[in-house]
């Protein structure tokens, strides 16, 4: 689907209620409802918006899946770019502010790239030497939701990313999702790791 970039970006909401205020860049994600994504269209209903990003990840999938060059840490990034580039500034790059609201499960901002690089690192190593487990598969997983951009965001880069490159591990349903944040939250074990346990062979 073709999308037409307006010529000039849509002003920053600078005075978003501070529970809104999840930030990348020193630019807040939210529009004044603290409900519309920022985005470079200027869409201002979130409705509106979310038919524009599901075309936009409906397109992308049929685009990259069969595809064998987006492998590793910069194929992750690619699939992002690509997928998001028309909608958002933010498209494929690393977090780089702190998400407040006391959502420990959240890498700080300062730690996002080192992170994935040093674990991207060890899951290309292990592929290297054939030596891929379950176990360093749910870390890169864990990694990757801890680095997450905001709370709210879709997993699609994710999901599509392991889709590429282990398609035996199944999409997580949305019950995983929340599960998840409760478990890390008080500490406790991670049910994604348990739920990928048993679908990598």
């Amino acid at each position: 689907m073709a999308l037409a970039l307006l010529a000039s970006p849509v002003a920053i909401e600078r005075n978003s209620p501070r529970r809104y205020s999840h930030a990348m860049n020193g630019e807040h994600y939210y529009l004044k409802d603290g409900l519309t994504l920022q985005n470079k269209l200027r869409i201002t209903d979130r409705a509106e918006l979310e038919r524009v990003v599901e075309e936009a990840e409906a397109a992308a999938r049929e685009r990259i899946l069969g595809s064998s060059s987006f492998q590793g840490l910069k194929g992750l990034l690619a699939i992002h770019k690509q997928t998001y580039d028309k909608i958002f500034r933010w498209a494929g790059k690393y977090r780089t502010a702190d998400i407040d609201g006391g959502r420990a499960n959240y890498d700080p901002a300062a730690f996002v790239q080192a992170n994935l690089e040093f674990i991207f690192e060890r899951y290309d190593q292990a592929n290297t030497t054939n030596s891929l487990d379950r176990g360093l598969l749910g870390e890169v997983v864990f990694y990757l939701a801890a680095a997450h951009p905001f709370w709210n965001g879709t997993r699609f880069t994710e999901n599509l990313w392991l889709e590429l490159n282990h398609p035996n591990v199944l999409e997580r349903p949305r019950a995983f999702e929340t599960a998840r944040d409760k478990a890390l939250l008080a500490r406790n074990s991670d049910p994604l790791c348990e739920y990928l346990r048993k679908s990598i062979r």
